[in-house]
């Protein structure tokens, strides 16, 4: 085809007949060569995709088996402490009584009996832990006001950081609305926080946070006093405050409360919330300035 076109005086002169057949030729080999491109790449491709899943599948297995041998230590050492405890229980019904009965003496072998291996009491075997005992709950020992030990589930209760509606969290403290449904749709039955508190004082919640919830209290209390004011229910108290609360307090708690301790209407009116005296650091601060001044 070369030569064809060389030939020629002007290469649009050349024969088509000379010059399509090295057209086609040039063009198979070219065709020929980008397949077996294709080829290498697809090889390639499948290559480093089995490899990839290949070493997901180590990590997987590799951090299954770190946990089996994480759990596996926390049983062995929990069996550990239960077989101590249960040996230490046996110790000490097997100690002498101090109720006041005279023990028999060394040398009193009309009254003194020996057992036999058969007769002392065996150790407790470690039982094996179930599931629920590795969740968390509440300490042990905890009672509420009746002297009835407190629900397991009251430990998963979580309280919300921050509401953006007065509404939502007036609703969670009487467990009301949203709050008051559980997980499967059936009825709060301890009427939200405020509930909790009258059932079983504080010991029920040792892992919420004590002064979210006091602060949640005080905001509850400043609604509660603003509709006792002025004739209206807390519905419509917080309609009223909802944009004091969102605007002036930024939906912060602790700053509805500072706004509650300070007079209204320029003055004319008292405090929703009554401000205690300074304790501890805040008293000695004021009683320096008091000095200096």
């Amino acid at each position: 085809m070369k030569l064809n076109l060389d030939s020629a005086e002007c290469p649009l002169d050349a024969n088509l007949e000379k010059v399509i057949p090295g057209l086609f030729q040039w063009q198979s080999s070219n065709a020929a060569s980008v397949d077996r491109v294709e080829e290498k790449v697809d090889a390639l491709t499948n290559t480093m995709k089995g490899h990839f899943v290949e070493l997901h599948e180590r990590q997987v297995q590799l951090g299954s088996d770190q946990k089996r041998e994480l759990a596996s230590a926390f049983m062995d050492a929990a069996q550990t402490l239960l077989a101590k405890a249960a040996l230490d229980d046996v110790a000490a019904s097997s100690s002498p009584a101090r109720d006041g009965t005279v023990e028999p003496a060394v040398g009193d072998t009309a009254t003194v009996t020996q057992q036999s291996p058969e007769q002392l009491p065996s150790p407790v075997q470690p039982r094996q832990l179930a599931p629920m005992d590795l969740e968390p709950a509440l300490p042990q020992g905890r009672i509420t006001k009746k002297g009835q030990p407190l629900p397991h589930h009251l430990a998963f209760y979580r309280m919300t950081q921050k509401h953006l509606l007065l509404k939502e969290l007036v609703d969670e403290w009487l467990g009301e609305g949203k709050f008051g449904k559980k997980e499967d749709g059936s009825k709060e039955e301890y009427g939200g926080i405020q509930g909790r508190d009258k059932l079983f004082g504080t010991k029920w919640r040792p892992h919420l946070n004590k002064k979210h919830i006091s602060r949640t209290k005080m905001t509850y209390d400043a609604l509660v006093a603003y509709g006792d004011r002025h004739g209206l229910c807390l519905n419509d108290v917080c309609d009223r405050l909802q944009e004091t609360y969102a605007t002036t307090c930024k939906c912060s708690v602790a700053n509805f409360v500072e706004w509650a301790k300070k007079p209204s209407n320029d003055g004319r009116e008292a405090p929703l919330l009554a401000t205690g005296k300074s304790r501890g650091r805040t008293k000695k601060a004021a009683n320096s300035d008091n000095n200096n001044r």
